[in-house]
């Protein structure tokens, strides 16, 4: 029996991290952040979607945007080496994941930042749909799809990239699954790209997001006790205080 092949990052794998199989769950192998950066192919997309959110972002989204692509990249090739990724439409999720939730966003809607965030980007990358090539509206679904869900921890399955956007970006907010990207990545990554604050930066867009939208997504967070995790970050504690002492 043929097995189904899933365009740009569709295939299913379990949401729950606890139900997944990492290869090396501590000590892992250290990759290059030369290495991860390889993995960001310079297409027409990626390059104008660069040059449409940088001035965009506040340095601190952008750098963790960044950072959340390197850490689901080095999870994927050290932890998943059999999962199938397209670095493509990841890399463009990874950069539009917080664009519903910088304050511009959040006070232009009424609509939960990663629900908003999706629509911007779907907006962006399909603005004539009609004319669009499968591959396109591909790629398109795929970002759309995991700007969405980058929140959605929910039981079930979901594509490999939103595993993956929530498995970086909850490494570099909270910590999560400490053991499975080396340190030596880390102190890299955070070298190419630093915090610049990010602990308070992400407390305070989301404490943001609560206060104006009472009804939003967010307001799961409260229950989950994310904040105190959020604030807690023992990864990010020591490299933002070795960031505040150089500045």
């Amino acid at each position: 029996m043929a097995s189904t092949t899933y365009p740009r990052g569709f295939t299913p794998v379990e949401r729950a991290p606890d139900k997944l199989k990492p290869k090396h769950p501590t000590n892992p192998p250290a990759l290059s952040v030369e290495e991860l950066l390889a993995t960001i192919p310079e297409t027409a997309v990626v390059k104008a979607a660069r040059e449409y959110l940088e001035p965009k972002l506040p340095k601190n989204v952008w750098n963790h945007s960044q950072r959340a692509y390197l850490y689901g990249v080095a999870i994927a090739k050290v932890q998943f080496p059999d999962w199938t990724y397209d670095p493509e439409s990841f890399y463009l999720a990874c950069l539009f994941h917080d664009l519903g939730a910088i304050p511009e966003s959040i006070k232009a809607t009424k609509l939960s930042f990663e629900f908003y965030g999706a629509f911007l980007a779907r907006s962006w990358l399909l603005p004539d749909a009609e004319k669009a090539s499968q591959d396109e509206k591909d790629i398109a679904d795929s970002v759309t799809e995991t700007v969405a869900r980058h929140t959605n921890f929910i039981d079930g399955r979901c594509s490999t990239h939103v595993q993956l956007i929530q498995l970086g970006t909850l490494f570099d907010n909270i910590g999560a699954q400490a053991s499975w990207v080396a340190a030596e990545t880390v102190d890299q990554v955070v070298a190419k790209y630093p915090r610049l604050e990010w602990t308070c930066g992400f407390h305070d867009a989301m404490k943001m997001e609560v206060e104006a939208k009472p009804w939003s997504h967010t307001t799961f967070f409260n229950e989950a006790e994310v904040w105190d995790q959020v604030l807690e970050n023992k990864i990010a504690a020591p490299i933002e205080e070795r960031e505040a002492k150089s500045t």
